[in-house]
């Protein structure tokens, strides 16, 4: 990754990443753009990604209070932010644009906050496969909220805005703008 906290043992702590500008040229082929790992208390605002081989922005490994806000992220081969197994997360206010895959993707963890994000263009890797929001394997209370989400226009598309599998729980999903591109929530 351009810019990466994971410590191989024990936890990285007050971590703040900000007003960074990350493409292409910063990461090479394949690589993320930003990654915490194994962190608490941290804040990832005001980057600028675009153009990154993997993912934009990939919060994974038991990361705890973790605040993503106030970034544009464009045209990521993968996915543009990605948070697994992670308690606390905040997702809020983000810029979107472009994804290869689902432009937020969220895999286990509780308390999670999907909220204000601004997404276009989502699933450009192949048709009808990604999501705009995607939240899956056990997520519980978390909250989806105020996201506006379109699609590209022409080519490959999302198969649907936001979509919850079945094995997510507690959830509010509230005042989303999707128009065109759909809810799909199997969650309990």
């Amino acid at each position: 990754p351009a810019i990466a906290f994971a410590p191989s043992t024990g936890t990285a702590f007050n971590i703040v990443i900000s007003n960074n500008t990350i493409d292409t040229s910063s990461v090479g082929t394949n690589a993320k753009g930003i990654l915490l790992s194994r962190t608490t208390d941290a804040s990832v605002t005001g980057n600028t990604i675009k153009s990154v081989g993997n993912s934009g922005i990939v919060v994974d490994d038991t990361n705890n209070h973790i605040a993503i806000s106030n970034n544009v992220i464009t045209t990521p081969t993968s996915l543009g932010i990605f948070v697994a197994s992670s308690n606390d997360v905040t997702v809020s206010n983000n810029v979107i644009r472009d994804a290869g895959g689902n432009a937020i993707s969220v895999q286990g963890g509780a308390d999670l906050f999907i909220t204000d994000n601004n997404i276009k263009g989502a699933g450009r890797a192949a048709a009808a496969t990604h999501f705009g929001i995607r939240m899956s394997t056990s997520t519980a209370g978390a909250t989806i909220s105020g996201n506006r989400i379109r699609k590209f226009g022409s080519g490959n598309e999302v198969l649907k805005g936001i979509s919850i599998t079945g094995t997510c729980t507690g959830l509010m999903i509230s005042r989303n703008d999707i128009q065109d591109t759909g809810l799909e929530d199997l969650s309990t």
